[in-house]
């Protein structure tokens, strides 16, 4: 939407997603280590197109859409792109590492 990530953002008017979600960790990133499961849910109207082949993202969708059907997440620079949205509730350890992750960049 504001020409961060090489993809398209479109506004519909039917409803996109709506769910809970359940992903898993595929990648490491700023949040979350391979392997641990992030809960969330979906509620939104806008969609993601042009997504690039070789895109990497940091969650594989066991519930839910995600940014293309199968993923969220999307990792680019250093930049974690979600279409859902975290409970940080389920798991506080996000949280942390998010602040965590932010005081080492401020540090750069």
């Amino acid at each position: 939407m504001v020409d961060v990530l090489p993809a398209r953002a479109f506004m519909e008017k039917k409803l996109q997603a709506i769910d809970s979600t359940l992903m898993e960790t595929i990648n490491n990133n700023m949040l979350s280590q391979k392997g641990s499961v992030i809960h969330g849910h979906e509620f939104h109207f806008s969609r993601i197109a042009d997504i690039p082949k070789d895109a990497r993202f940091a969650y594989r969708m066991q519930i839910g859409k995600g940014i293309n059907g199968k993923h969220d997440g999307w990792m680019e620079h250093n930049i974690l792109a979600l279409l859902g949205h975290l409970h940080f509730a389920f798991n506080t350890k996000l949280a942390a590492n998010l602040v965590k992750n932010c005081e080492q960049f401020q540090h750069r």
